[in-house]
């Protein structure tokens, strides 16, 4: 796994820590909000219960790895990960995946995921992860333009229907 060069100098990335968990709280309801606007079957961020109690689990958990992107003392961006076993039908050990990342609006394309992402890329190693994977709705144009940039590819497909 290659790491992306970002076009823009960017703000300061760190590994979060639990003196984090309120910030990433707050985005992360701003992440479910705003999936919940491109497709209302997911949750608002209301919705869910004990946000800070979720990232401080997440936070604690050795298999996942999350990175805040600061300006100005203020978190703009969190970005978490995985190390997860490959699938069986899979020839790879491990496989990364990126779970979820926000960036506030005010700090968009100006390279806070790239560098986010490279932080994430290089815990990946240490992990032997050889790919990653992540979803993304099909509705949020943006998202699938800037992950495309960093060199993912769709190669599945995931469909649903109503009953």
């Amino acid at each position: 796994i290659r790491p992306i060069r970002h076009i823009r100098p960017m703000r300061h990335i760190r590994p979060a820590t639990q003196m984090d968990t309120a910030a990433i709280a707050d985005l992360a309801r701003a992440f479910a909000d705003f999936h919940h606007e491109l497709e209302p079957l997911h949750k608002t961020g209301l919705e869910y219960s004990e946000w800070e109690k979720m990232v401080s689990e997440w936070l604690s958990d050795t298999d996942t790895r999350m990175f805040v992107a600061e300006d100005n003392g203020h978190v703009v961006g969190y970005i978490r990960a995985s190390a997860d076993n490959a699938p069986l039908y899979s020839r790879e050990k491990k496989i990364g995946k990126i779970n979820d990342v926000y960036v506030v609006p005010a700090a968009r394309k100006r390279g806070v995921l790239t560098a986010l992402f490279n932080e994430e890329l290089s815990w990946f190693r240490t992990k032997h992860v050889s790919s990653v994977e992540l979803n993304v709705l099909v509705r949020n144009i943006d998202a699938i333009a800037s992950w495309r940039a960093l060199g993912f590819k769709e190669y599945r497909l995931r469909m649903r229907r109503g009953i």
